[in-house]
């Protein structure tokens, strides 16, 4: 099946770790991602989920400085208006007991996005899920170039998956 849902479902389901590293194709990983996720998983055997922010990886500073803020200001908006933090799409992990518990990125609605799907069944079981700023990732802003309206649909579409729009570019 096409789509982000179909195939992130197939991917962990194929998976053979303990832990499931979530990140988007044009997400880069600082050489010590891992290692923080790993640490962090392993000083608490009750987080079932984490994310960590992003920053612009390239692109025009005019790029760089929207992008990231609108990331973090998206990210702010999700927590005070649902009540509990977004976990990045583009920036997340997980233990596969929680994903089995959720049946991990199955949903009846294929209409939603990964990153609210995972959030809100993992809220709905109350699963412990933390944001550790040392997770950085950087994310490209190639969606952007020469079309700011993208800035504004990004950052509704964290409110509601009607403004994403899946491109190829």
């Amino acid at each position: 099946q096409k789509g982000i849902l179909p195939t992130v479902d197939t991917a962990w389901r194929s998976a053979i770790g303990d832990l499931i590293l979530k990140i988007d194709a044009d997400t880069i990983l600082p050489p010590s991602w891992i290692a923080h996720i790993s640490s962090h998983f392993s000083a608490d055997p009750q987080l079932m989920a984490l994310s960590g922010p992003w920053a612009a990886a390239d692109g025009a500073l005019g790029d760089k400085v929207m992008a990231t803020l609108g990331g973090y200001a998206g990210s702010l908006a999700i927590t005070l208006l649902r009540g509990y933090p977004l976990l990045l799409g583009l920036n997340s992990a997980f233990r596969r007991t929680v994903l089995v518990k959720i049946d991990g990125y199955h949903t009846a609605n294929p209409h939603q996005l990964d990153d609210q799907l995972i959030t809100r069944k993992l809220h709905h079981l109350k699963a412990k899920t933390r944001w550790f700023a040392d997770c950085m990732v950087y994310h490209s802003t190639r969606r952007y170039h020469h079309r700011p309206q993208e800035y504004l649909s990004s950052f509704l579409s964290l409110m509601h998956p009607h403004f994403y729009h899946e491109k190829i570019v």
